[in-house]
């Protein structure tokens, strides 16, 4: 489960469960100075695959450099997954300094995005096939996104109508918007948190993609449910290093 800003329009009103238009106005979103940063941490998501129950381990770390490493990872059977995107944070801007992903076992697949400011370009492969985009240095990757949210809504006092991000995978960019749903109090396996809940709008599409964040985390994606050709995947957050030990 992002735009050459961050686009945000705040919401009129906190407690509004549903959006007027899918094809709400986009505006930028200026950043204060003191913008926010993303802490180090670790978590654990469940889900199912083939009916098999797995657990998705997920690691922020960032070095002195300042250079964030965000990864994924876990495994079914002989699947093994994992992707990594390295990025660093200017003013709440996310800049990409690359990415990966690799889903080994009966079926291979790979993908990667080589940001390349020196040389005004970046590369991204998808399907065996390298294509070259101009620079653009906000254009975030398919894991990179969903540190973007967290950073936009940290900025923010309150749920905006949507955010936008620009996204590159293989020979496209697409811009991702999310609408704001309403906020919902959610049960899972880490605890009950109080989140925001978001879905992506689609035009003409009947697959569906939504999320649910936790303020008292950050902005910690607690679930997320993805719908497509009658197939209905769900994850949910176990446990993480940014629970209070009182959430245990």
């Amino acid at each position: 489960m992002t735009m050459t800003s961050t686009g945000v329009v705040h919401h009129p009103a906190i407690m509004a469960s549903t959006y007027a238009s899918i094809l709400l106005l986009i505006w930028l979103w200026p950043l204060s100075s003191n913008a926010a940063t993303l802490q180090p941490y670790s978590a654990q998501y469940a889900t199912t695959v083939m009916g098999v129950g797995v657990t998705l381990e997920r690691r922020l770390t960032v070095d002195d450099a300042g250079l964030y490493t965000l990864t994924n990872e876990g495994g079914v059977f002989l699947a093994q997954l994992k992707e990594v995107s390295r990025f660093s944070i200017n003013e709440g801007q996310l800049h990409g300094k690359g990415f990966s992903y690799r889903l080994k076992g009966i079926s291979r697949r790979e993908r990667a995005v080589e940001f390349r400011p020196d040389e005004g370009t970046i590369r991204s492969l998808r399907k065996k096939r390298w294509t070259e985009h101009p620079w653009q240095p906000d254009i975030l990757d398919r894991l990179s996104q969903q540190a973007q949210l967290r950073l936009s809504l940290m900025a923010s006092d309150e749920p905006p109508i949507s955010l936008a991000f620009n996204v590159i995978d293989g020979p496209r960019i697409k811009t991702r918007t999310l609408a704001f749903m309403g906020l919902a109090t959610i049960e899972v396996e880490a605890g009950t948190f109080s989140t925001w809940h978001f879905k992506q709008v689609r035009e003409n599409s009947e697959r569906l993609s939504e999320i649910w964040v936790a303020p008292e985390l950050d902005f910690l994606m607690v679930k997320t449910r993805h719908e497509e050709d009658g197939a209905n995947v769900t994850i949910e957050l176990k446990d993480s290093s940014l629970l209070l030990p009182s959430d245990h």
